[in-house]
C-alpha cells in the first residue's frame, strides 16, 4: 500500500480496474496480470505495485500523462477517492495537483483532454464504423474552447512511440466555434488487431496534448465461395464459365456483394485476374487472360456467365473466383479452381513431314513424293464421298476437369477447327448438334442488318421530364432504329438443349431458341432426362428475375408441356398476343378446350367463362390435376395487325392494364406469349416492365431494358418498328391516364374535371390539363404522314392545314380517270362498337 506522503504517477493508457497487483512482475510490465506496460522512457523499470516510473523520477515516456493519482490509504484501486473510488483524477499538473479527497484542481486547471466539473467530461468523442476487416473508418471529434486555438487533429496505428506521434496521419477537418471533427480511414494490419489513437495538440504547444484510444473494432464476415464454377462453352482460346452468384442464405459471409473477382492461372503460373461488378460490366479490360463480359446480371441472380479469353489452344488453367463485398478490403477467399484444358488445333495435313524434309535433300524428295502419292488419293476418296458426311462430334467430360477433342474432318487448305460447341451446366449427356437446314421448321424474319456482335454500351435512363420531348422530336426520325441496331444480337449463350433432336421438334421456328441458363426447366418424368424441355424463358423485371416467362405459341408436340409449365410454375394469368392463324400460316394451336373440358397429359383443362376484354376476349380456365384445381385466367389479345405494329396504342395499353390488374401481386410468373414468343411478347413485357419502374424512379430505360431482355431471350423485341412502338406507347402509359367513365358516373366526373385544382399556379381545369397531356401524347403529324394531302393538286380541298388526313387511314376515292384526284379530306375512324368517316365541311372550290 502506497502512502499518502507519496505522490504516485501511473503511466497507463486504460485506468486500472481496481483488482490487486501481483508481486512480481516482468520488467517493464505491472497490473494485476502484469499485462500492463509501464510507458516509462526507454523501457525502463517500473514499481510493481504501482507502475512508477522509478528510474526516471516518475517521468513517463513521452506522450503519456499521469491520468491516475497516488492511491491512498484506504482505497482498493489506483482510480483516486471520488465516491468510493470510482472516478479518477484529470489535473493539467498531475497527481499532485488533485485533491484526492474532493477530486477539485488546485490550480484550477484540467488537463487538455477533459473539461467540466472537476474535470470530469471528455472532450474526445469517436464514432467507429463496422468494417471489413483490415480497414478502421472511424470520426474523432474533440470539444475545444472558443476563445482558444483551435488545434489539430490527428490519428495513429500502432504502440506509441514518439516516431508514431510525429507521422499521424491529418486529415481536412470540420469545425465550428466549439468542437473540431475529423474523419479517417485507415488501412490496418489485418493478421493483428492493432490500437489506433485519435489525438489533439502537440507536446510543447500551449493548448496541450491529449489522446484517445479507439474501442475494439467490429467486422463483417468476408463472402466466401464454396464450389468451383462449372464450363458453359469450351473453345481453343477461350472457355465460358458460369457459377450460381453468391447467396447470403447457403455461402459463408456477409453481403451484400458487389461483384466477383475472376482468378485465371496458366500451367507456368502466371496469374491474371480481372474484377466484374455485380450487373456484370468489368471494371477494366486488359489484355489476355482477362474475363470479359457475357452476360449482364446483379449479384443476388441466378447463374452467371463469364468469357475468359485470350488463352493458347491445347493449354491447361485453373480459374478460381472470388467475392466481393461493398467497402474496402472486401474481397473473400478464392474459391474452389476449376481446371480446364482448351481444345487443341490440328496441324495442316502433312506437316508432320517438314521435319523430315528438311533432314536431307534424297531422302527428302522421297518423302515428298511420297506426300504427294497420299494428298492425291485423299482428294480422290474426298470426292468419292457423300457430301453430307459430317464431321466427327466433340465429346467433352462435364466435371471440374474438363479435356477438348478435335474433329477428324479436313478441309483444303486451312487447319482442321472444330466448329464452337456449347456445352450444358447441368450433367448430361453430350451428342452433336442438329443439322439445323434438314430439320423442316420455319424460321422468323429477324432484321439482317445489326451491329450486335459488339457487346452494347451503357446508356443512361432518360428522366422523365425529358422522356415527352424526346420521343416526340425522335419518333419519325432514325434515332430509334439506330439505337435499335445497339441492341445485344442472337444466340450470345448455349441454346444446346434446344438444339437436341429430340427436343427440336418441340419449337416452332429454328431460328428461335431459348438459352440453356435461362430457359424454363420443366419437373422430369417418366425417367426420360429429355423431357424437362419446352420453348420457354424466364424474364426479368427491374426488380424480379423471375417476373414473366416468355413462350412460344404451343405446338401440337408441346402443349401438354404447356400445362406442365403452367402447373410447375403456378401460373395464375396468360397474356396471348397472336390470333391461331394469320394469313395463311399457323401461328399457335388451340390448347384450351371450345366447350366442356380437355384432356392434356395429367391435366384436365375446363372452360368456365368467356367475356370482353379490350382488344380481345378474356377466358377464365380450370386446371386439374388429381384432386387439386386452379383457376387460371387467359387474356387473348386479338386486334394485332399481321406483320406491323397497332395503329393505336391506347388498346393495347388498357389490355395490359386489364392483365396487370387481374395478375395483381401475385409471386408466380406473368406468362406471355405470342407464336415466337419474342417480337409481341418482347413488346408487351416491355411496356409493362419500363412503365412500373418509371413510375418509381422518375426514370425510363427502354434501352437497358430491351437488353436485359435479349441476354434471357433472343430476339425481344424484333423488329425497329416494335421498338419505336414501346417508346410511344410508355409515353402514352406515362403522360395520360385511364379516361373511361361509367355512365352513371358521368355526370360527377365532369364537374370535377371542369374545376380548378388547390393550389394550381395555372388555374387550369382538369379538363384542360388532360386536353394538354393528349396533345403531348397525340401531336399533329409530321409531313411525312400527310403526303397525299399536302400535294399541289389536293391543298385547295382541304379548308385548314392543320387538319388534314393522313395516308394511313385516308379515304381513297375510285378515280375516275388519269387527271382525276383520289383524294377527299375524309378519314376511316375506328369507334368502340362501329367504324365512322370523319370529314370536313363542304365548301367551294375555286
Amino acid at each position: 500500500m502506497v502512502g499518502q506522503e507519496k505522490g504516485v504517477k501511473v503511466c497507463l493508457l486504460t485506468f486500472f480496474d481496481g483488482l490487486a497487483v501481483p508481486p512480481v512482475c516482468t520488467a517493464s510490465y505491472t497490473g494485476i496480470n502484469c499485462t500492463e506496460f509501464c510507458n516509462c522512457p526507454e523501457y525502463s523499470e517500473c514499481e510493481k505495485d504501482s507502475g512508477f516510473c522509478t528510474s526516471s523520477g516518475g517521468q513517463c515516456e513521452i506522450g503519456y500523462v499521469a491520468d491516475s493519482p497516488e492511491r491512498p490509504d484506504g482505497c482498493a484501486t489506483f482510480a483516486g477517492c471520488f465516491e468510493s473510488c470510482s472516478k479518477t483524477c484529470h489535473c493539467a499538473g498531475g497527481v499532485e495537483d488533485c485533491n484526492q479527497e474532493t477530486g477539485t484542481c488546485s490550480q484550477g486547471t484540467c488537463h487538455p483532454r477533459w473539461t467540466g466539473d472537476k474535470c470530469q467530461t471528455d472532450r474526445f468523442s469517436v464514432r467507429r464504423a463496422k468494417t471489413n476487416p483490415g480497414i478502421a473508418i472511424f470520426s474523432c471529434t474533440f470539444d475545444t474552447d472558443t476563445s482558444g486555438n483551435i488545434p489539430s487533429t490527428k490519428a495513429t496505428v500502432g504502440d506509441f512511440s514518439m516516431e508514431n506521434w510525429e507521422n499521424a496521419q491529418a486529415v481536412d477537418t470540420a469545425t465550428d466555434q466549439s468542437s473540431l471533427q475529423s474523419n479517417f480511414t485507415f488501412s490496418v494490419n489485418v493478421n493483428g488487431n492493432q490500437p489506433i489513437y485519435c489525438l489533439v495538440g502537440t507536446l510543447t504547444s500551449d493548448i496541450g496534448f491529449a489522446f484517445f484510444r479507439l474501442p475494439p473494432p467490429e467486422t463483417f464476415v468476408l463472402p466466401v465461395f464454396n464450389k468451383a464454377p462449372e464450363v458453359a462453352e469450351l473453345g481453343f482460346n477461350y472457355v465460358i464459365i458460369a457459377w450460381d452468384s453468391w447467396n447470403g442464405n447457403v455461402d459463408v459471409g456477409e453481403g451484400p456483394i458487389i461483384g466477383y473477382q475472376v482468378y485465371v492461372t496458366a500451367s507456368d503460373g502466371n496469374e491474371t485476374n480481372t474484377f466484374i461488378t455485380s450487373s456484370g460490366v468489368p471494371m477494366e479490360m486488359g489484355s489476355s487472360g482477362i474475363a470479359s463480359l457475357r452476360k449482364r446480371r446483379r449479384a443476388d441472380e441466378g447463374p452467371l456467365m463469364y468469357n475468359v479469353t485470350g488463352l493458347g489452344d491445347g493449354q491447361a488453367y485453373e480459374i478460381q473466383i472470388s467475392a466481393v463485398r461493398e467497402g474496402l478490403n472486401g474481397e473473400g477467399e478464392k474459391g474452389p479452381a476449376l481446371r480446364v484444358i482448351t481444345l487443341k488445333i490440328a496441324p495442316p495435313p502433312g506437316s508432320f513431314a517438314i521435319g523430315a524434309i528438311a533432314g536431307g535433300a534424297a531422302g527428302g524428295l522421297i518423302f515428298l513424293l511420297l506426300l504427294i502419292v497420299i494428298i492425291v488419293i485423299i482428294v480422290v476418296r474426298r470426292r468419292r464421298k457423300p457430301r453430307n458426311e459430317g464431321s466427327k462430334p466433340v465429346t467433352y467430360k462435364n466435371d471440374n476437369d474438363y479435356i477438348g477433342g478435335i474433329s477428324g474432318g479436313t478441309s483444303k487448305s486451312t487447319p482442321t477447327v472444330t466448329p464452337r460447341k456449347p456445352m450444358v451446366l447441368q450433367k448430361a449427356s453430350t451428342m452433336p448438334e442438329p443439322p439445323l437446314a434438314q430439320n423442316g421448321l420455319d424460321e422468323v424474319d429477324v432484321p439482317k442488318s445489326s451491329r450486335s456482335e459488339e457487346w452494347p454500351k451503357e446508356r443512361r435512363p432518360i428522366p422523365l421530364s425529358q422522356f415527352a420531348t424526346l420521343v416526340q422530336k425522335n419518333r419519325h426520325t432514325d434515332v430509334f432504329y439506330e439505337e435499335f441496331l445497339c441492341l445485344p444480337g442472337a444466340n450470345i449463350f448455349p441454346q444446346t438443349v434446344a438444339k437436341k433432336q429430340v427436343n427440336f421438334e418441340k419449337n416452332r421456328y429454328k431460328n428461335i431458341l431459348p438459352y440453356d441458363f435461362s430457359r424454363v426447366k420443366l419437373a422430369i418424368i417418366n425417367n426420360d432426362p429429355d423431357s424437362d424441355y419446352i420453348n420457354a424463358s424466364y424474364i426479368p423485371s427491374f426488380g424480379n428475375q423471375r417476373a414473366y416467362i416468355a413462350s412460344q405459341g404451343p405446338k401440337n408436340e408441346s402443349m401438354d408441356d404447356f400445362w406442365r409449365m403452367v402447373w410447375q410454375e403456378n401460373v395464375k394469368t396468360i397474356a396471348m398476343v397472336t390470333k391461331l392463324q394469320e394469313g395463311n400460316k399457323i401461328k399457335c394451336r388451340q390448347y384450351w378446350p371450345q366447350s366442356t373440358s380437355v384432356n392434356f397429359g395429367d391435366f384436365l383443362v375446363a372452360l368456365d367463362s368467356v367475356a370482353n376484354c379490350t382488344g380481345g376476349l378474356k377466358r377464365t380456365l380450370f386446371l386439374t390435376k388429381g384432386a387439386n384445381t386452379r383457376v387460371v385466367s387467359q387474356y387473348h389479345f386479338t386486334e394485332w395487325p399481321l406483320q406491323a405494329v397497332p395503329n393505336s396504342t391506347s388498346t393495347l395499353l388498357k389490355f395490359i392494364s386489364e392483365v396487370r390488374k387481374d395478375h395483381g401481386l401475385n409471386s408466380s410468373p406473368l406468362l406471355v406469349h405470342c407464336s415466337a414468343g419474342v417480337g409481341r411478347t418482347g413488346v408487351l413485357l416491355s411496356i409493362d416492365s419500363v412503365v412500373a419502374e418509371a413510375k418509381r424512379t422518375k426514370e425510363v430505360d427502354i434501352f437497358g431494358y430491351v437488353s436485359k431482355m435479349r441476354q434471357n431471350r433472343p430476339y425481344m423485341v424484333q423488329t425497329k418498328e416494335q421498338y419505336t412502338f414501346v417508346y410511344v406507347a410508355v409515353l402514352e402509359a406515362l403522360f395520360s391516364e385511364d379516361t373511361r367513365i361509367q355512365a352513371s358516373h358521368f355526370d360527377s366526373t365532369l364537374m370535377n374535371l371542369q374545376e380548378v385544382p388547390r393550389n394550381s399556379k395555372r388555374r387550369c381545369t382538369l379538363l384542360s390539363i388532360q386536353f394538354e397531356n393528349m396533345m403531348v401524347v397525340c401531336p399533329d403529324p409530321p409531313a411525312s404522314l400527310i403526303r397525299t394531302a399536302t400535294k399541289t393538286e389536293n391543298r385547295s380541298k382541304s379548308r385548314y392545314t392543320n387538319s388534314l388526313p393522313m395516308d394511313r387511314n385516308r379515304v381513297i376515292l375510285q378515280s375516275r380517270g388519269s387527271s382525276d384526284s383520289d383524294f377527299v379530306n375524309a378519314s376511316f375512324v375506328k369507334g368502340i362498337r362501329h367504324r365512322f368517316i370523319t370529314t370536313r365541311c363542304r365548301c367551294r372550290t375555286p
